[in-house]
């Protein structure tokens, strides 16, 4: 599992207002499943990121909107 899986939850949940009921729930799973893989998650190397980066901040300026990730 990549690192991103667990940003893609944590994206989730932050957008959730602080008292939406589900909030604990989604945690909860994002916390099982962090532990389940634990040392299997894969990690993201600085260049990645960086590349990452360049790519798409071109595709927001190219389309006026944010990569979903």
């Amino acid at each position: 599992m990549s690192v991103l899986t667990l940003a893609e939850y944590d994206k989730g949940i932050h957008n959730l207002p602080d008292d939406h009921p589900d909030r604990p729930r989604y945690m909860a799973a994002r916390d099982a499943l962090a532990e389940r893989f634990g040392h299997r998650v894969l990690s993201l190397e600085d260049e990645v990121v960086r590349r990452w980066g360049r790519i798409s901040g071109a595709g927001k300026r190219a389309s006026g909107h944010a990569p979903p990730v």
